[in-house]
């Protein structure tokens, strides 16, 4: 068992040719096994390098309650439920040890 959840970075917007990363924006999700997926406070604070694909960044304020929400649910639930490559996060069992999800 880990002894921290997993972040899950989405870039989403306009792609290919004459665009550029101002076209973009950024979502992060943390994934707690106790409670399952959130949307970041503070997308912002964790840039890190992703400026180069995309350069705006929404924080959790600006994406709960919209239709928006609805469909980036949509999307992370079927990307952890089918992708293979998430077996082992998928395995992980919520533990009493184990940080939970510090949002309500």
């Amino acid at each position: 068992m880990p002894e921290h959840g997993a972040e899950f970075t989405i870039i989403s917007g306009q792609w290919g040719e004459g665009t550029t990363a101002d076209d973009r924006y950024v979502i992060v999700l943390d994934f707690w096994p106790s409670s399952g997926f959130s949307i970041a406070e503070s997308c912002s604070e964790r840039k890190g390098m992703i400026t180069s694909s995309a350069s705006n960044f929404m924080d959790r304020d600006a994406i709960i309650g919209t239709e928006f929400a609805e469909r980036l649910f949509s999307i992370v639930d079927a990307v952890h439920m089918k992708d293979s490559r998430l077996d082992k996060i998928r395995n992980w069992k919520s533990d009493a040890k184990y940080p939970h999800n510090p949002l309500p």
